[in-house]
């Protein structure tokens, strides 16, 4: 059974002990949309923009298995005897209760795993990791290497879901391509941009002119030309 919650989220549940294979659905949230979704087994997602997650209608088999593109918040549904997978285009993740989130827009140069609670493993090719609260792996592309580095602030991983575009030494093309995705635009430049590094943290609930005058005190030049947002020099 399939209802809808007052904020417009996806609730399904299992009627009955139907053993039969689930039938399979995707949910995808254009750019400038998110969405959360709380699935058979109890366990909650919430989807960023410009995102994909497909997903069984209920769990009767010996594993929970989800595919994601884009970017997701997971709160797994405690269960050892079924172990819970998210597969992306480069990797896959293994665990059995536990709270992450992961990055894999297909833009992006490397998929970024975070967790927050409990523990994950992480494989790639015939590579694993494991990680533990507080850890990020990052894989690239083609490359079959998984590398772990311990977060100062895991709340920047999921800002997103908290209503905030959080920044921590990101360089301008990242910080634009977050930008893009939630206001639903495409970001050009004039000339070639300097290689700095911005920190910040700004509400996602500003509206575009309030957004590019934040941006302008970082020294973050931009305005509007045709519905795009022009990123310039000046």
């Amino acid at each position: 059974m399939v209802t809808k919650t007052k904020n417009g989220g996806l609730v399904y549940q299992v009627i009955g002990d139907d053993q039969t294979a689930p039938k399979y659905n995707t949910i995808s949230t254009p750019r400038g949309g998110q969405y959360q979704l709380l699935l058979a087994d109890g366990t909650k997602i919430w989807l960023n923009a410009n995102s994909s997650l497909t997903f069984p209608t209920a769990f009767p088999g010996a594993t929970r298995k989800v595919q994601l593109k884009g970017e997701a918040y997971f709160e797994v549904a405690k269960d050892k005897s079924k172990a819970f997978f998210v597969e992306t285009a480069q990797t896959q993740v293994r665990v059995l209760g536990t709270h992450f989130n992961i990055m894999a827009y297909a833009e992006e140069s490397s998929q970024q795993t975070t967790l927050l609670e409990g523990s994950v493993e992480l494989s790639k090719g015939i590579e694993k990791s494991i990680l533990k609260p507080g850890q990020q792996a990052r894989t690239i592309g083609s490359s079959g290497q998984i590398s772990v580095r311990d977060l100062e602030n895991v709340d920047e991983a999921i800002a997103w879901k908290n209503g905030y575009f959080q920044f921590e030494k990101s360089d301008l093309h990242s910080l634009m391509r977050q930008i893009s995705r939630w206001y639903a635009t495409d970001v050009v430049y004039e000339g070639t941009m300097p290689k700095k590094e911005y920190s910040g943290k700004i509400p996602r609930s500003v509206n575009v002119k309030t957004l590019l005058d934040m941006l302008a005190y970082s020294g973050i030049h931009c305005h509007i030309e045709n519905n795009k947002i022009v990123v310039s020099q000046r």
